[in-house]
């Protein structure tokens, strides 16, 4: 991924538009959306620091924005290798599998471990989130939509409780209607499950308290 394809899947996921951007890094009236679909096209390169201040301006580590280009497997081989002479990683084959392993008792990349143990546990929550985003659900008697939590009445009609969980299903609920019981929770979509996994990546490890990094 070229930086410029970077700034643009971040400004994205901030619900940014070109000019909304190039407002938030300062530049000059009349050349906010200009500037930053240059980057974007990779039509020019910012320099270090409008990178730094278009970090900022998404709320994302700088690190997010460096050059890592990898774009054959011989690219991925070589940043394997890297990291073997660097930090030790080991390639084990199973009769199923290839694996990829770090020494957790390595004193000496303590601080990647730690990183790697965070997003271990990110991946983790991701992965339960998307399966949960599949549509499972409680019965409920309440329903919660834009912030506000209200208790509901019986219902007259089935029929105005149906409307009333195809209501709720266009406000990203799952809703359904049974009898005399009414179900409802917010599951969130699988694509809004992807955004705030990505988000958190780019955010790395800049959204980690020094508190965090000592506890692990």
């Amino acid at each position: 991924m070229t930086l410029g394809e970077k700034i643009k899947k971040y400004r994205e996921l901030r619900g940014l538009t070109q000019k909304a951007l190039g407002e938030r890094v300062g530049f000059s009236i009349g050349t906010q959306d200009s500037r930053i679909r240059k980057y974007e096209k990779d039509m020019m390169a910012p320099k270090e620091d409008i990178r730094i201040k278009i970090a900022e301006a998404l709320d994302i580590d700088m690190s997010a924005l460096n050059d890592i280009e990898i774009q054959t497997e011989e690219d991925a081989i070589r940043i394997l290798f890297y990291l073997e002479e660097k930090y030790g990683l080991e390639i084990t084959k199973t009769r199923d599998e290839l694996l990829l392993t770090f020494d957790s008792n390595n004193t000496a990349i303590r601080k990647l471990m730690v990183y790697l143990e965070l997003w271990a546990a990110k991946k983790e929550e991701y992965t339960r989130n998307k399966g949960n985003a599949t549509g499972e659900f409680e019965w409920k008697g309440y329903e919660k939509c834009n912030g506000k939590k209200e208790l509901k009445a019986g219902f007259v009609k089935e029929i105005e409780a149906r409307e009333y969980a195809s209501f709720l299903e266009s406000c990203n609920k799952v809703a359904g209607y049974n009898e005399s019981k009414f179900r409802v929770e917010y599951v969130p979509l699988v694509s809004e499950v992807q955004d705030e996994y990505d988000i958190w990546k780019a955010q790395f490890p800049k959204n980690l308290e020094c508190a965090e990094i000592q506890h692990a």
